[in-house]
């Protein structure tokens, strides 16, 4: 969660301030106010990271997937937080899947599982050998990005189209040549970086330069070879 939580906070703080301040709220009442809105920010955060954000780094190597996530993130985006929002600001005092209620929890759902999808297709594709297949040779002019639900609808379901036609693929591709174990990618340089934070020293930068030295080394060697 980047800005757009800092700017709810903000605005849901100023608000308990104002009446705070106006004599609205005695002690109890403040109490009160102040642990409804931690709970809500806590589970916004929570929800909102998970829903959006952990392991989409798996995606960014295949085109179809990278883009059927972003088509129906932003869509599903302005279709539920933005667009709200611009039609009645206080709104922005209840942060994203923040409030303790049945429908904030399906709306969770439906980006967290559908997030989980896109990462396990990725997986899958590795397995396969077709992860990034079509990652040059075609374009993606989507709907305009705005509040209009119409426009954010359109999105999603262009993001729904792409994620279908990966889908098929996939099916195809089992039909031929059948099943293949999706696991998570293996971690980059596993046990280099010693430690993580503030002064961290991190061993991965100087293994990586080695690493490619190394690499690049024997492909010098094998040109002078070839020339001689």
């Amino acid at each position: 969660p980047g800005l757009d939580h800092a700017g709810m906070s903000v605005w849901a703080t100023v608000g308990l301030l104002r009446r705070e301040l106006a004599g609205e709220l005695d002690a109890a009442a403040l109490q009160a106010a102040v642990d409804v809105h931690n709970g809500e920010f806590g589970r916004s955060y929570d929800r909102w990271l998970d829903a959006l954000y952990v392991d989409k780094y798996e995606l960014l190597g295949d085109a179809e997937l990278t883009i059927a996530s972003y088509l129906f993130d932003t869509g599903m985006y302005f279709l539920g937080i933005a667009g709200p929002i611009f039609r009645e600001p206080e709104l922005l005092a209840r942060p994203t899947f923040g409030e303790d209620i049945k429908p904030t929890w399906v709306a969770w759902q439906v980006m967290r599982r559908f997030k989980a999808r896109m990462i396990h297709l990725a997986r899958w594709r590795r397995a396969a050998g077709t992860y990034g297949r079509r990652n040059v040779g075609w374009k993606v002019y989507p709907a305009r990005f705005d509040v209009d639900r119409k426009r954010s609808f359109d999105l999603v379901m262009e993001g729904v189209k792409v994620w279908a036609r990966v889908e098929l693929d996939r099916l195809r591709w089992m039909l031929r040549h059948g099943r293949v174990a999706a696991a998570p990618p293996a971690p980059l340089l596993a046990g280099a970086v010693e430690s993580v934070g503030d002064g961290a020293v991190v061993a991965a930068t100087d293994a990586a330069t080695g690493m490619a030295a190394g690499a690049a080394a024997p492909a010098v060697a094998s040109e002078a070879a070839v020339a001689s």
